[in-house]
């Protein structure tokens, strides 16, 4: 019985991802690229679908959501999707030719070739490299060597959010992502989406493991020139 429930939230899982991965393709080829489509995709940032402002973005994602889909998956879609759309016009540029790298199936013809594309990418479709961005955690740590924000701050701020239940991981995440963006430190949007889509009282722990082991051990992997006041220091986390 515990492996038949193994395998049915693995299989959910992989159904989630598949059709995150469709979703970010989608959004960056033909949201991004759509100053209205864009604005209306922004607007559902910090709301739950149904809200007024979601309509036009459910209209977007409805065709891209498993199906069966519980609220949290399409609330995961969406506020990934807002948070893509919120972007200012260096990191947007950034994620629309990522889309362009990456041609989604219906313009190769060949799903398996977009799959690959995917297996090469992480999901995140980079332009600029072939390494997989990582968990979230993995992010901020970039954002810490790129000097984004003190460690110690960073680190407040990833605990803070690991903390956090649904509502709050949602109302919490477009500021950080927002920061992220700003110093063009790539997040893998389409893992993103799969991580809130299973933002329970399941997986979160699991989930909050992984990023908050991706986000030390890639702040050990390379030497870390902030000062131990700093590593100590701990920021108001709002």
């Amino acid at each position: 019985m515990a492996d038949d429930g193994e395998n049915a939230s693995r299989s959910e899982k992989d159904e989630i991802r598949r059709h995150a991965k469709r979703w970010v393709r989608h959004v960056r080829r033909d949201v991004l690229t759509t100053p209205a489509r864009r604005a209306a995709v922004r607007a559902a940032l910090g709301k739950e679908p149904g809200e007024a402002r979601t309509f036009v973005a459910l209209g977007e994602v409805s065709a891209f959501l498993p199906e069966s889909s519980k609220p949290a998956v399409e609330r995961a879609f969406l506020t990934v999707a807002a948070m893509m759309c919120a972007q200012p016009l260096r990191p947007r540029e950034q994620d629309i030719a990522a889309g362009q790298a990456n041609p989604t199936p219906a313009a190769t013809k060949d799903t398996a070739r977009a799959e690959q594309a995917d297996l090469v990418s992480g999901g995140s479709g980079s332009a600029s490299t072939t390494s997989r961005p990582g968990s979230l955690g993995a992010s901020c740590a970039e954002a810490v060597r790129k000097r984004l924000s003190r460690s110690g701050t960073m680190e407040a701020r990833l605990h803070a959010l690991c903390r956090a239940n649904n509502a709050g991981v949602h109302r919490q995440l477009p500021r950080l992502v927002a920061l992220l963006r700003s110093g063009l430190v790539e997040v893998d949007w389409a893992r993103l989406i799969e991580d809130l889509a299973r933002w329970d009282r399941y997986s979160q722990r699991r989930i909050a493991a992984t990023w908050l082991r991706d986000y030390y051990r890639q702040l050990n992997d390379e030497p870390d020139d902030t000062t131990g006041e700093e590593k100590n220091e701990h920021a108001e986390v709002h």
